[in-house]
């Protein structure tokens, strides 16, 4: 980040599928009692590794969720990742972002915080349509204030 960049507000991602975890344990757990009474024999494995890995699949998104930060200065938006070693940093700057912002609330108080439009859907950070922002971040609305008052300081951007 440049020195004469301030930092306005910073966020991580805190949605997580708790819905995995619902379907996963009575999953392993009904497996468990069928395969204890012997009624499944050579599915066994399969279905295990699915029920293992509906428990599994919330820690690790939890996991590369705790590598994201979600930065805004007073010059850009930016979204530093470190997960799995691999370190990445995506900046936007203020005139790149839309007029409005948009959110969509994703429920226990989490929501996507969509600021620019007409990007490349390869990003993890870009929905099916190219709109492009902060993922599953707790109080968006509160976000997007703070981005809204830091492009709005007039600040040239970088």
């Amino acid at each position: 980040m440049n020195p004469a960049s301030a930092c306005s507000g910073r966020a991580s991602p805190t949605a997580l599928p708790h819905f995995l975890w619902w379907i996963g344990f009575p999953w392993l757990l009904v497996t468990a009692i069928a395969i204890s009474r012997g009624w499944i024999d050579q599915s066994a494995p399969f279905l295990l590794l699915s029920g293992a890995t509906m428990v599994a699949a919330p820690l690790v998104m939890l996991l590369h969720d705790l590598q994201t930060l979600c930065v805004i200065t007073n010059r850009r938006a930016l979204i530093l990742r470190t997960a799995w070693s691999q370190r990445a940093v995506i900046a936007t700057a203020f005139a790149d972002m839309d007029a409005t912002f948009e959110i969509l609330e994703i429920g226990r108080g989490a929501g996507h915080l969509n600021f620019a439009s007409g990007v490349s859907t390869r990003s993890p950070d870009t929905d099916y349509t190219g709109r492009y922002g902060f993922r599953c971040i707790r109080d968006a609305s509160a976000v997007r204030d703070i981005l809204e008052r830091a492009r709005g300081c007039g600040h040239a951007s970088v």
